[in-house]
């Protein structure tokens, strides 16, 4: 998709855009997966193939689905350990913004249109990436997967920002970039926009998809 598909398809209409953060915001993607590796390699020293473990996932329900045994106590610390990990990674290897994420977003705020965040990383976790980042103050507001009961891949954290913002799912665009998140969008009945190739299984999911939010520029 392009800008002027972008602008005939879809602003006519939209009223609140909604972005993931990892992977589609922000790219994350090699800081959490380092967090995983240091985190598995003290609790699950014989985990292999740590990356196939965190797509989209909420960080509890990746610990659970790894470790069968553990507490939800024991998951708790465990996530917490991911977390401290993943930001003392961060301090030596900072984040960076998606390509043309942040001209996208300034412009659909020019325009009148509303924007927040909803990602599956914790509230310690989103916070710390939207500060280092330095766009706290871009979103209306950011949901993270400890602000509801059932993270993605339910759609109740999408479903909840439209009741919040007082508008139709069919007035708002979902940008994603895992499958996870689109059967969440597609749960809440919003369209969604998928960056980078869209898996198999997500292709019947989509409105569209896009390369980079440079394409929309």
């Amino acid at each position: 998709m392009n800008s002027e598909i972008w602008q005939a398809k879809f602003l006519p209409s939209v009223e609140v855009v909604l972005f993931d953060l990892d992977g589609t915001s922000i790219d994350s993607k090699t800081q959490h997966l380092e967090a995983w590796i240091q985190t598995f390699a003290e609790y699950c020293p014989n985990l292999q193939a740590v990356d196939g473990l965190i797509g989209g996932g909420d960080d509890l329900k990746i610990i659970l689905s790894v470790m069968e045994n553990v507490s939800i106590n024991g998951a708790f610390r465990i996530a917490n350990t991911k977390a401290k990990k993943f930001a003392e990674i961060v301090n030596l290897n900072p984040l960076k913004l998606t390509k043309g994420f942040l001209e996208f977003a300034k412009k659909l705020k020019d325009d009148g249109i509303r924007i927040a965040g909803y990602t599956n990383c914790s509230r310690q976790t989103a916070d710390f990436m939207l500060s280092n980042t330095n766009i706290s103050d871009l979103f209306e507001t950011c949901l993270s997967a400890g602000d509801v009961l059932m993270p993605k891949p339910s759609g109740e954290g999408y479903t909840f920002l439209c009741e919040r913002y007082e508008v139709s799912p069919s007035k708002v665009v979902v940008f994603e970039d895992s499958l996870t998140g689109v059967v969440a969008a597609s749960e809440a009945k919003i369209p969604v926009i998928y960056i980078g190739n869209p898996t198999p299984s997500a292709e019947h999911l989509i409105h569209e998809s896009i390369d980079s939010f440079e394409d929309l520029l």
